[in-house]
């Protein structure tokens, strides 16, 4: 059974060869951009960082109604 799979695959593959190619080249396309955004990241979030650091921008705005107390700020 499973050897008739695999020649039915086969010849399926050979009949329709543009198909197939164009199939595993979107496929392929896809991984490509998904595992280079996971890969780009964590370098961004570096880079950024630089950048706030190196032109002395503020990370993190703190607005409060009832205001801040020095434990807050300690926190």
């Amino acid at each position: 059974m499973k050897n008739l799979v695999f020649k039915d695959t086969l010849r399926e593959i050979r009949k329709t060869k543009s198909r197939y190619f164009s199939i595993f080249a979107i496929v392929f396309i896809g991984v490509a951009f998904f595992s280079g955004i996971l890969a780009i990241g964590p370098d961004m979030r570096y880079s950024v960082d630089d950048y706030y650091d190196d032109y002395h921008l503020m990370d993190v705005r703190v607005v409060s109604t009832l205001g801040i107390t020095e434990n807050d700020i300690a926190e």
